[in-house]
Formats: C-alpha cells, sequence, structure tokens
C-alpha cells in the first residue's frame, strides 16, 4: 500500500472508517500498538489533527465503557474511550470490528499532519491478542503486509535476522553504540525500530556525549528547546554506529551517516539534527534509520525484526569530504605549511652542521701542513749545523 511521506519524518497511510468511510491519515507507528484518531468535540487537541471522526451508532461505531490514555516520548498525552469500528484499507481490506482509542482529550500535542495513529506493536491491548497479520514491513514510502519485497533492498545487502528483546516492543539488543570514533556506550541496550518517531532518541549519558563531542570538535551546543543541534554546515557531521547480534551469533554493524539523520537550511547554509531525551534506558531509531535500512517486523514463528540496505538515497547535504578529528585539530593550511617549514629548517640545521664540519677539517688540514713545514725547517737547521 502507498504511504505519505513527509519529509523523510513521517509516514502515513490512509483509512476510511466507519460505514460512510471518513478518510483518516494515520501515522505509522511501530513503537506503539493502538490505533486511535480524534473526536470532533476533543478538549486540547487545538488545531491539530485536521480530519476528525464522529463515533455514532448508524456508522457502525460502538463506544465501550472503557478508558484510557497513552503518554507518548515527546510528552505529548491522549485520553478517550475504547471503541469498535469497521476500518477499510486501500487494498480493498476490511476489519469489520477494529478495536481503536476515540480520543476526546489532549494535552501537550504536539501533532503535524496526521489524524491519529496506526499502531503496529506487538500486542493490541483492547483485543488482548497479538496484532493481526504474519509480518509487517515498513519501507521508505511503502508499507508491505505479509512478504519481503526484494525491489527495496539494494543490490547484494545482506538481510539480518534479529531476536526481538521484548515482550511488548519491537527491540533488539545493541551491544555497542559509537558516534563517530567515540564509543558512547559499551554494555547491552535495546534499540526500539520505531516508525512512530522521526528522528533519534537517546538515553541523558549517550546525549551528553554527543553534546560533548559536537560542542569540541563542531563548536556546536545543543539547543533543549527544539532538541537539535545546528550549525554551519562547513564540517561533516559522525556516523552513528550500532552493533548488534543476529540469530546466528554474528556480529552486524549497521552505520548511519549524516546525510541520512540530518537537516539542510539552505537560506542559512546551516545544518541540524534532531535528538530527543529519553527517561528510559534505551535508544529509539526513528525513520532516519528506517530510511536507510529496510525494516521487516515478523510476529511468527517467532518475534523477529530484519534489517537490509535500502535503494534510498541520502539527503544531499554540502558538507565537507573530511570529518575534522580531536586528534589532528589542525586546518589544512597548516597541514601543508608546518612539515614545509619543518623540512626546511632542518635542511638548514643540516647545511650549517655541514659547513661546520668542512671548516674543521680545512682547519686541521691547514694546522697539519703547517706543523710538516716547520718539522721541515727544524730538521733542515739541524744538518746545516752538523756540517758547520
Amino acid at each position: 500500500m502507498g504511504i505519505t511521506n513527509f519529509s523523510n519524518s513521517v509516514y502515513m497511510l490512509s483509512i476510511n472508517v466507519g460505514q460512510s468511510k471518513t478518510q483518516l491519515n494515520v501515522q505509522l507507528d511501530t513503537g506503539s500498538y493502538v490505533l486511535w484518531f480524534v473526536s470532533k468535540s476533543c478538549q486540547g487537541c487545538g488545531d491539530f489533527y485536521p480530519n476528525r471522526y464522529d463515533c455514532i451508532d448508524s456508522d457502525g461505531c460502538t463506544l465501550s465503557t472503557k478508558n484510557n490514555d497513552i503518554t507518548f516520548a515527546d510528552g505529548t498525552k491522549i485520553q478517550g474511550t475504547v471503541g469498535q469500528v469497521p476500518v477499510y484499507f486501500e487494498d480493498g481490506t476490511l476489519i469489520n470490528n477494529q478495536y481503536f482509542l476515540y480520543v476526546t482529550q489532549g494535552q501537550n500535542v504536539a501533532a503535524g499532519k496526521e489524524d491519529g495513529i496506526l499502531g503496529l506493536g506487538i500486542v493490541d491491548p483492547y483485543n488482548q491478542q497479538d496484532n493481526a497479520g504474519i509480518s509487517k514491513q515498513t519501507i521508505n514510502s511503502r508499507l508491505i503486509l505479509g512478504v519481503l519485497d526484494q525491489q527495496y533492498i539494494k543490490q547484494n545487502s545482506t538481510i539480518n535476522i534479529f531476536p526481538v528483546t521484548s515482550k511488548e516492543h519491537w527491540s533488539i539488543t545493541a551491544s555497542e553504540v559509537s558516534y563517530g570514533d567515540t564509543v558512547i556506550s559499551s554494555s547491552d541496550i535495546k534499540v526500539l525500530i520505531d516508525s512512530g518517531t522521526s528522528y533519534i532518541a537517546l538515553p541523558k549519558n549517550m546525549l551528553d556525549a554527543v553534546k560533548k563531542i559536537m560542542s569540541d570538535q563542531y563548536s556546536i551546543n545543543y539547543d533543549s528547546k527544539i532538541s537539535a543541534f545546528v550549525g554551519e554546515c562547513s564540517k561533516r557531521f559522525p556516523a552513528f554506529s550500532f552493533k548488534f547480534e543476529d540469530i546466528y551469533n554474528n556480529m552486524v554493524i549497521y552505520t548511519l551517516e549524516a546525510e541520512y539523520y540530518s537537516l539542510y537550511d539552505s537560506e542559512q547554509n546551516q545544518c541540524g539534527f534532531i535528538i530527543i531525551e529519553i527517561d528510559d534506558d534505551e535508544i529509539l531509531l526513528g525513520d532516519v534509520f528506517m530510511m536507510k535500512y529496510v525494516s521487516t517486523f515478523q510476529y511468527s514463528p517467532k518475534l523477529q525484526v530484519q534489517l537490509a540496505q535500502s535503494i534510498t538515497q541520502p539527503n544531499q547535504i554540502p558538507f565537507q569530504t573530511h570529518t575534522p578529528s580531536s586528534d589532528n585539530p589542525f586546518p589544512l593550511w597548516a597541514k601543508i605549511i608546518i612539515p614545509i617549514a619543518c623540512c626546511l629548517i632542518i635542511a638548514i640545521f643540516g647545511y650549517f652542521i655541514y659547513r661546520c664540519y668542512q671548516k674543521s677539517k680545512l682547519n686541521n688540514a691547514l694546522q697539519q701542513q703547517s706543523f710538516q713545514q716547520q718539522l721541515k725547517q727544524e730538521k733542515s737547521f739541524t744538518v746545516n749545523s752538523s756540517i758547520n
């Protein structure tokens, strides 16, 4: 099924709800497990969620007496009532009594263009069973159910399979995480492949390590108001590296270069990237990661995540070719001039030593010659004295 791609950061699927087939655009979210959309009378939802739904019996929508609330990593909190409604998908699939959360209240809402969320997580808490389907896969601008489509995988790319290490989320375990040449995590940490997160989310200690690198090597500080690093686009940011162990005990490293996770403002000639700080001891790899790596989420026979490099090209960002290093902080002109100057100094010093040596050698030769002449004169004087 085709999905709408907003700036490689939000992927939305169009669904039709109820007998009226009201069209709603829901964000695909592998980090949650609930389908929810907003009522027309939602309090605290502001001007967000442009398309809303009116749940009435005549449209095939029924509400229960069960209420629920959800809090997201960005601070958004929603509350509502659990209901059931027919849902139609683009490919003709109809789910007659799909459970959903009918949102009537919102708090700290910071939504974009979506009308709600379609959770593709492991468990459906309202239905008390696994979400429907054998496998669900999110690929850049396509949602494919039930099969892995090889045309979106880069040629000769290996498909690696990783065990899911959580009963609630599509989490796999990373044994090491690096930013550039710096290891920012050397112990096991859960990594959630989350299509509901646009960028990357890190725990505080790891974000602090990234802050230090960006400050020391790039003179760019973290803006906590927008959860982002923003600065001149003259220096290429480091790559993130994540080391995972697959089901065959092979260690596999996935890198995410700056061109995938960064944004470029051509008017200001500035580059930046967003990293959200989270309280949990886990990492969220969002759409910027899933843009580079085809991500397959398999329900049966075992919960597994498959990763392979996609055919998607990175963003065009005018970084310099070389990344600066804290071990060699000299500018290019210094790297050229300093070695030449050192060679000249060594050559001049060597020439001075050589001249001193030659002068000393000449002086020694002259002294030796003078001594021999003096010795000759003394011998001649002795002989003449003897004759007389």
